[in-house]
């Protein structure tokens, strides 16, 4: 009995403390301004032009997004109830519709950026961008579970294939 009211005790002081703490510090939204605007020499005048352009893009955006996802639930509950292909093909049009709608926003905003930054620092823009194509958080250059090891080990624990540069896929 002692020992249960002992770990009760100590339990209870434990999650007490857990609970006091404070939460940790959200990131500023606009951190991404600092390198950004140091690497492309921008003005504040055109960070500001940016920001604003970026907000209102994000406003504009986000019904269409939730709209594209309604049409998307709309399309598979289609398809599991068994309707015609002719309901189907005519709610993925409407989806399709949304998705180029989307699109033409996007390229809209781009061109916006573009006129904001100049050519010469959008251009630097769009190779940043490129060097994070498939290294997002699902996205792996290297493929599953490849991690950062250029040379993954081979069968029986062989450091490499036949070759230093050779690979067994």
């Amino acid at each position: 009995m002692k020992r249960i009211l002992t770990a009760m005790i100590s339990l209870s002081l434990f999650a007490g403390a857990l609970a006091a703490q404070d939460k940790p510090e959200t990131p500023n939204p606009d951190t991404w301004q600092r390198p950004v605007q140091a690497r492309l020499n921008l003005t504040d005048d055109q960070m500001k032009a940016l920001d604003e352009l970026r907000y209102e893009h994000q406003k504009e955006m986000i019904p269409i997004r939730a709209e594209i996802q309604v049409k998307q639930m709309e399309v598979r509950e289609l398809i599991a109830e068994g309707k015609s292909s002719k309901v189907i093909t005519k709610k993925q049009e409407e989806l399709n519709k949304l998705k180029a709608k989307s699109a033409d926003k996007r390229n809209e905003h781009l061109l916006k950026v573009r006129n904001i930054v100049g050519e010469d620092a959008f251009k630097q823009m769009q190779m940043k961008n490129k060097g994070f194509k498939n290294k997002g958080r699902h996205h792996s250059a290297r493929g599953c579970g490849q991690g950062l090891n250029p040379y993954p080990r081979g069968p029986k624990g062989s450091p490499r294939p036949d070759g230093p540069h050779q690979r067994w896929f």
